[in-house]
């Protein structure tokens, strides 16, 4: 059913594979990603795991003996990622595009992730089932004596607004059965 009194807990999926190096030479980075396979939900406990990593690779020069300062450069945030509990946190990240080399300014932790406070509202909001309309009556299972039919209707979404919820909580298909006698 759609309204459950259990917690569930968030879970992470597998890592991909490391892209390849973003440079041959003075330094690049490689990526990996991995998406939120369960979100927690009913008081489960969030994830508090980034969503991608990146490592610096191939750093040697370029022009081998040139030894000149080079800054690190950062690229555009990412997305925020989901909130890790109802008004607790979210994270987002951005790559380190070139990592700095010989006495140039370094990253920081801090510029690569942010974190942000969710917000409250919503909270302890119970969750309902929103359904198509009911289709039509089937026929009876039989021609004369106690008999059934049946119809149906769609699971499609869970809402936080009792006003949307459409039948009874559930998931799937929903059937009725009338006894005709």
């Amino acid at each position: 059913g759609c309204k459950t009194d259990y917690p569930v807990d968030c879970r992470m999926g597998m890592w991909s594979g490391w892209t390849e190096c973003t440079a041959k030479c003075d330094g690049g980075v490689q990526r990996r990603t991995r998406m939120l396979e369960q979100r927690a939900f009913h008081g489960g406990q969030g994830c508090l795991a980034a969503l991608s990593e990146i490592h610096e690779c191939n750093r040697q020069n370029c022009n081998g003996a040139a030894n000149y300062p080079t800054d690190c450069i950062l690229g555009d945030w990412h997305e925020w990622g989901a909130c890790n509990r109802c008004g607790g946190d979210k994270t987002r990240f951005r790559n380190v595009l070139r990592y700095a080399s010989n006495g140039g300014r370094a990253c920081e932790p801090a510029d690569v992730r942010e974190v942000a406070q969710c917000p409250r509202t919503g909270c302890g909001d119970h969750l309902y089932c929103s359904w198509t309309s009911w289709q039509d009556w089937g026929i009876c299972s039989k021609t004369c004596g106690r008999s059934a039919k049946r119809r149906r209707r769609r699971y499609l979404h869970l809402s936080s607004d009792p006003t949307r919820q459409i039948g009874a909580p559930g998931g799937g298909w929903g059937e009725g059965y009338p006894t005709i006698e």
